[in-house]
């Protein structure tokens, strides 16, 4: 095992959520480097990615529509607030490691302007249209935002100076993958930046015969990725679900230099082996100073995870898990960091039948 390894030198400790889709109120804390999510079904977990995707987004008008947009456009938007909120604001509180606390809250308003339905409109999105407006807040400086809302998922943000709170974030979501930007331009970048390593190793391990990713151009002349070896060629579109996701969390993970990546059930159709591989990414991640926050349903993946985390020598009080719970829309939370994720692996195997 190599040295103990120092991880992000300021990351997410915690966070407070009030009014935010199935959470009335909730504050969650103890959050590390590397974060594991679980509980059943309907515990309040995606919603706590949400929050967290708004609230350190240097752009939260842009994260607002994000969040609605993986939601399903407009009946994401209509359950963005808690059906029994009191008050019209959603709040979200963040707090950094030596850090302030920055508030983001919004509420929907009436009357979007004209201009953003015009712009929304000239991309083919159709009413009805929602409206929100927003203020983020900390140090005594605030900033405001506005974000219109499309039915059929798409938004028009508009925000002011972008935030400083963390300059990279990402949200990597399994079930919603053409909210991303297309995979080939990504992979470009990293090519172009000499970043790709990580991404022809999980082709390696994955695929028998290939031992790269390669841009071509389709028929229509947009680009796209093929995997290719000594013999073949193929689409990437052609391999099966698993293997897809995790060239596609391989890609994007790879371009997180720096800042947060949040992952919602990176293991959805993975074998075994997969997930192995996965955590080993996921691990490196963490390891090159990025805060990882994943939501999963497999005991397989946080093993992996753990496991991968002691080979490179991440400290263990850069580890927590975090067990998720809704009662009456109240987020209820108990921590496990270090030692104890391993120790108590028996109540989290109960958590996740």
């Amino acid at each position: 095992m190599s040295a103990a390894t120092t991880t992000t030198k300021t990351h997410v400790v915690s966070l407070g959520i009030e009014r935010l889709r199935g959470i009335l109120s909730g504050d969650l804390s103890g959050l590390a480097p590397l974060t594991m999510l679980v509980g059943p079904s309907g515990s309040g977990k995606s919603t706590i990615l949400d929050a967290l995707l708004i609230g350190t987004h240097p752009l939260p008008g842009e994260a607002l529509g994000r969040a609605v947009a993986r939601r399903g456009g407009f009946d994401g938007a209509r359950w963005l607030r808690h059906r029994r909120a009191p008050s019209p604001d959603t709040a979200i509180a963040v707090t950094m490691a030596g850090g302030p606390t920055t508030r983001t809250s919004f509420r929907e308003e009436l009357g979007p302007s004209a201009r953003a339905i015009e712009k929304l409109e000239r991309r083919g999105a159709r009413g009805p249209f929602t409206h929100y407006e927003g203020t983020s807040e900390a140090d005594g400086s605030s900033s405001s935002f506005v974000v219109t809302l499309a039915f059929d998922g798409s938004y028009y943000p508009e925000d002011d100076d972008a935030r400083e709170l963390v300059r990279n974030v990402r949200l990597i979501d399994s079930f919603q993958p053409f909210l991303a930007r297309p995979l080939a331009s990504r992979f470009q970048e990293l090519r172009d930046r000499g970043h790709d390593a990580v991404v022809g190793e999980t082709v390696r391990s994955l695929f028998p015969g290939f031992d790269r990713i390669e841009v071509a151009a389709a028929s229509d002349g947009s680009a796209t990725l093929h995997l290719s070896g000594p013999d073949s060629t193929i689409p990437l579109d052609f391999v099966g679900d698993g293997g897809r996701l995790a060239i596609r969390c391989a890609i994007e993970l790879a371009g997180v230099r720096s800042g947060l990546a949040l992952l919602e059930e990176p293991e959805a159709h993975l074998h075994p082996r997969g997930v192995s591989l996965l955590a080993g990414v996921i691990a490196g991640v963490v390891e090159r100073g990025v805060q990882v926050i994943v939501s999963t349903h497999s005991l397989e993946l946080i093993d992996a995870l753990v496991e991968h985390a002691g080979q490179l020598g991440i400290e263990d009080d850069a580890i927590s898990l975090v067990r998720t719970l809704l009662r009456s829309g109240s987020l209820v939370t108990d921590v496990l960091t270090g030692a104890d994720v391993k120790a108590k692996r028996t109540i989290v195997e109960e958590d996740l039948r």
